[in-house]
């Protein structure tokens, strides 16, 4: 959906190599992870970690599983639920980085 609409995405296979791209110096206009995610770690971990190691730093989580949305809500972070709506999806990336949403 977002590189319809112009937008670059970076895909990473895990949460180390989100981790290691920000460690690297890139800022993205908003990291969007998925809660299940391969690699050991979760999205709500890498979350967590970005918020720790990169304070500021915009994060959007997607879940398809219903079981799985307390542990977002509980830590505070913004939730998109699966399957989204393109409309979904714009309008929760502008509610986590408003500043930086004026392109999408």
């Amino acid at each position: 959906m977002l590189t319809g609409r112009g937008h670059q995405v970076q895909r990473l296979a895990a949460a180390g190599g989100a981790l290691a791209v920000l460690a690297e110096g890139a800022r993205p206009d908003v990291v969007l992870t998925d809660l299940v995610m391969p690699g050991g770690r979760s999205g709500l971990d890498l979350a967590l970690e970005i918020r720790a190691r990169h304070p500021g730093q915009p994060v959007l989580l997607m879940t398809g599983f219903a079981e799985r949305e307390e542990e977002a809500l509980a830590a505070g972070l913004p939730l998109l639920r699966k399957p989204v709506e393109e409309a979904e999806l714009i309008a929760a990336l502008a509610a986590v980085a408003p500043a930086r949403a004026e392109a999408v």
